[in-house]
């Protein structure tokens, strides 16, 4: 268990740990801090069940870069619905006024010829 996640753990006993406190970008990845030719000779015979490592590259820029693509695509397409329900609204409307500016216009005609006959 990290660190990290043994104090929340043992300040909040009992409360499940934030999300944000387990994201792989919040922690810095020991390889980077270690000159590889220098790494620790437990480095290597230590297996991590995470499937990451000791000595692996860190792969949490790509994961982030994936992640906020993804976010901004997410963003991207919520505009562009908000943008075309915006449309559709105009348009109803527009098209709601038409039909009452031909309904009153049929009205004043049906009006006119009552009056003439």
């Amino acid at each position: 268990m990290c660190v990290r996640v043994a104090c929340w753990t043992a300040q909040f006993p009992g409360q499940a740990v934030p999300a944000e406190l387990l994201e792989p970008e919040n922690y810095k990845r020991q390889i980077e801090a270690t000159n590889r030719a220098r790494l620790p000779k437990f480095a290597l015979a230590v297996h991590f069940q995470s499937g990451w490592q000791f000595a692996d590259p860190d792969s949490t820029p790509q994961a982030r870069t994936e992640r906020e693509h993804a976010a901004a695509e997410a963003e991207r397409r919520k505009i562009a619905r908000q943008e075309r329900e915006q449309r559709d609204a105009e348009d109803r409307r527009a098209r709601q006024i038409r039909r009452e500016h031909a309904d009153e216009a049929l009205r004043s005609i049906r009006a006119l010829m009552g009056a003439a006959s």
